[in-house]
């Protein structure tokens, strides 16, 4: 009887600590996020994306990153820089004549503002919006086995809009978020940096 009070008086205990309510809030003025992401899918605005694929007829390979910083001017919301570092290859071998090889470099910088809501009490689960402004440098090169077929090579530098949203869960040190917009598909993760959370 003693052994099954004490691991019902742990499980109660645990529960608490576990599903408590935290009195933090992540994205109190003043607050600084460093973050990295991955992107999941190719949207719109960046070449390169994330991939593996290797048969015997076709090779793809390739991943776009994009490092971030942000500062939180009000609370809920703040304004930062990402970078996006992204390389794509993909060699076709289906056909002697319309095989090609394809290598793609793309560099993008983009500041950003972001707004959070909060929803529920416990300022963990935060959707959010953003918009910002990426410069991208895009280098693509594919050449064709055919030799009748003209290969391409184009290099440029493209100032975009973006708008787009996602959600964040936050934890005592950082968070885990997911986001979409027209330049692509990312899940990323975000640490505190300096003042913390409170």
């Amino acid at each position: 009887m003693t052994k099954k009070l004490l691991v019902f008086t742990f499980c109660i205990l645990t529960e608490g600590i576990i599903f408590a309510q935290t009195t933090i809030n992540p994205v109190k003025k003043g607050n600084k996020q460093l973050g990295i992401q991955l992107m999941l899918a190719p949207i719109d605005l960046f070449w390169s994306e994330t991939a593996l694929s290797i048969n015997e007829n076709q090779t793809r390979y390739g991943l776009n990153i994009a490092p971030s910083v942000q500062w939180f001017v009000e609370d809920g919301w703040s304004f930062g820089l990402q970078s996006n570092i992204g390389f794509y290859r993909e060699k076709d071998k289906n056909n002697v004549n319309w095989g090609y090889n394809e290598k793609i470099f793309d560099l993008g910088i983009t500041p950003f503002s972001r707004y959070y809501f909060n929803v529920g009490r416990n300022n963990r689960f935060k959707p959010f919006v953003f918009a910002g402004l990426p410069i991208i440098y895009s280098d693509v090169q594919r050449t064709y086995n055919n030799q009748q077929t003209t290969d391409y090579d184009e290099q440029s530098i493209e100032l975009n809009g973006t708008f787009g949203g996602g959600v964040a869960y936050f934890g005592k040190a950082g968070s885990i978020e997911m986001n979409i917009s027209n330049m692509g598909f990312f899940i990323g993760v975000s640490k505190f940096s300096g003042r913390k959370a409170k």
